[in-house]
């Protein structure tokens, strides 16, 4: 996931992670916003869809 927020950290042109500057105690901050959860759900589907299941 590293790789994938590359360039994109809070406070960035185009950040993934919220940061509110006015409040640093905000719940929020450093949690993904709506394109940091896109990221994620992209990483994860795409690691489930490779797996092979077991065999019985």
């Amino acid at each position: 996931m590293t790789g994938r927020f590359a360039g994109h950290a809070a406070n960035s042109l185009d950040p993934w992670l919220q940061l509110d500057p006015n409040n640093f105690a905000a719940d929020d901050n450093f949690h993904p916003n709506a394109a940091g959860y896109r990221a994620y759900a992209s990483a994860l589907l795409g690691a489930v869809s490779s797996v092979q299941p077991a065999a019985p």
